[in-house]
């Protein structure tokens, strides 16, 4: 028998804010609160799954992980959760598929090919 996993957006607040955004705290010198984006999938009966994220930045470079993760409403961090649609459970290891992205496909719509050599994706 298939069986479809819950796919989520989830967001974590992140411990540095970012001074770069603008304020829309109370004291507009505060920044802004930073959230950390990753995908979620739903894959035990618990409400547990596995975490599929980029860690690093632009500047020193960005690298795909995954990891399990118990649910994510109990973290400390959490700020919402929101349903993205679901995965076949029949899909093996899908998420070396996402770690392998081809650069062609990845790349914005707005790059050339002159800026592409420039890219590390």
């Amino acid at each position: 028998m298939r069986m479809a996993f819950n796919v989520y957006r989830v967001q974590f607040t992140m411990a540095m804010p970012d001074p770069d955004m603008p304020s829309v705290m109370p004291d507009p010198d505060m920044p802004r609160p930073r959230y950390h984006n990753v995908i979620f999938v739903e894959t035990e009966a618990d409400g547990s799954g596995a975490v599929h994220h980029v860690t690093g930045d632009i500047t020193s470079g960005m690298t795909y992980a995954t990891r399990r993760e118990g649910r994510p409403e109990d973290s400390e961090i959490f700020v919402q959760k929101e349903f993205i649609g679901t995965v076949e459970s029949a899909i093996v290891n899908w998420h070396s598929g996402i770690s392998h992205i081809s650069r062609e496909n990845t790349r914005s719509s707005g790059n050339t090919a002159a800026t592409a050599e420039a890219e590390d994706v």
